[in-house]
């Protein structure tokens, strides 16, 4: 079936070409990290981003290029070679106007391999540029709402995490914690009063921000339509062979009556495993617990929320990176189990190369643990197994009886991991510093 979305319409067989774009890509991200004073970039960027965006990939300035390109109907399955390359440019233009400026000046100070591994992650690059998810937008607006808290510009933060809420609705995984900080932050015991008031203008500037990006939905009448569309209820507690609780215990699971009950328990488990961390938020909103509890909110809607795509492991990686400094090991661990767990969609998608990339990031990212004296071989080892998981799907011996069996290996083996990460980074955020 033909996607709605003109940022899928590129078809397979020309996937050769996004390809050979993203080692250029590498590279203008290197030149750009060693020689853009990206604190300047930001701060004076702020206006332009959004107009070139507006410039380059519009509607209308698609309309210009090529009416077929935004052709009502007739678009869909458009698969000319100058339309892919237009989506492409689409796509790397919000990679380094949004994304990386905010994560630079996130991580700006710390080691500069910590910022390589931070720029450098696999996982985005692949998935935004090979599968056309736009990602970056969400997760740059994201990172720039987390600068703002961070410099106590609440309006401002609420403003950002509002349209990367809208921008795309799998931010809902960071609003739990988002509002529980923003809220400890605001209470103040002593002035009950100037709390509430300030409560009162932050949900103001939230209501504001909603009606204006809703407004066209409100005055078309098309709201229903939407939420449909963004909570796809009928779709299936999970998409494909995710590392999700539900699929990798899957074979055990749907034995179990609990199929009409499902959606309630998958409610409840993913408040239970994230509550946690928001009680100890909210007893002790440092910028620390707050990084913390982004990563282990993540991943418990990640693991335990209905339906879910392999992408959405992103929104628990990207707060991850911001802790590389505190925790080197764990991190890089968990990007490279991330890396493993993406290989699926990259099979799907023709893009079985990229496993290299993914194993060169390993080798560097384990090298550099291993200097630093912080590692361990159960790091090395379960990495390994990964891509020796992901070997098997590609040359492994077909079992006509069990065709989806080594995916499901590979998504067992990431959710054990994810399982793992969830728990030790919700006790760190009880650990003394």
């Amino acid at each position: 079936m033909q996607s709605r979305s003109i940022a899928n319409l590129v078809p397979k067989r020309y996937s050769f070409i996004p390809n050979s774009f993203i080692p250029k890509q590498f590279y203008f991200t290197t030149v750009l990290f060693r020689t853009v004073p990206f604190r300047t970039v930001l701060l004076r960027s702020k206006f332009y981003i959004a107009a070139v965006l507006l410039h380059f990939s519009s509607i209308p300035r698609a309309n210009k290029i090529d009416k077929s390109y935004v052709a009502l109907t007739s678009s869909r399955g458009l698969e000319t070679i100058a339309h892919k390359m237009f989506m492409r440019v689409s796509a790397i233009l919000p990679f380094y106007l949004i994304y990386i400026p905010t994560l630079v000046y996130l991580i700006s100070g710390k080691s500069v391999m910590h910022s390589v591994f931070a720029l450098f992650y696999p996982g985005l690059l692949v998935i935004d540029n090979g599968h056309f998810q736009y990602n970056s937008v969400s997760l740059g607006l994201f990172l720039a709402m987390i600068l703002c808290l961070f410099r106590n510009r609440v309006y401002l933060g609420s403003v950002f995490f509002v349209a990367a809420l809208n921008y795309k609705q799998m931010e809902l995984y960071h609003a739990l914690p988002v509002f529980v900080f923003i809220l400890s932050k605001s209470v103040n015991k002593t002035e009950p009063m100037q709390s509430l008031i300030k409560i009162i203008k932050i949900g103001m500037v939230v209501i504001c921000s909603f009606i204006l990006l809703w407004l066209p939905f409100i005055a078309t009448g098309t709201i229903q339509d939407v939420l449909i569309r963004i909570f796809p209820f009928n779709r299936g507690i999970y998409e494909d062979k995710v590392a999700s609780f539900w699929c990798a215990f899957s074979v055990v699971l749907k034995r179990l009556p609990i199929q009409n009950i499902q959606i309630h328990i998958s409610t409840a488990m993913v408040l239970l495993s994230s509550s946690v961390s928001l009680v100890r938020l909210f007893l002790k909103p440092s910028t620390r617990n707050f990084k913390l509890t982004l990563v282990t909110t993540s991943l418990s809607f990640f693991l335990f929320s209905f339906h879910v795509h392999e992408k959405t492991i992103l929104l628990a990686v990207i707060p991850a990176i911001l802790l590389l400094p505190e925790y080197p090991e764990h991190v890089l661990w968990m990007l490279n189990i991330s890396n493993i767990s993406l290989f699926d969609l990259c099979l799907k998608d023709n893009s079985t190369s990229f496993v290299f990339f993914f194993f060169f990031y390993f080798l560097v990212s384990f090298s550099f643990v291993k200097n630093s004296g912080k590692t361990s071989k159960i790091h090395f080892v379960s990495v390994l197994l990964g891509f020796f998981l992901c070997a098997s799907q590609l040359y492994g011996p077909r079992i006509p009886r069990f065709p989806h069996l080594y995916q499901l290996g590979n998504a067992f083996y990431c959710c054990i991991h994810f399982i793992y990460f969830l728990i030790f980074f919700t006790l760190e955020s009880f650990r003394k510093v």
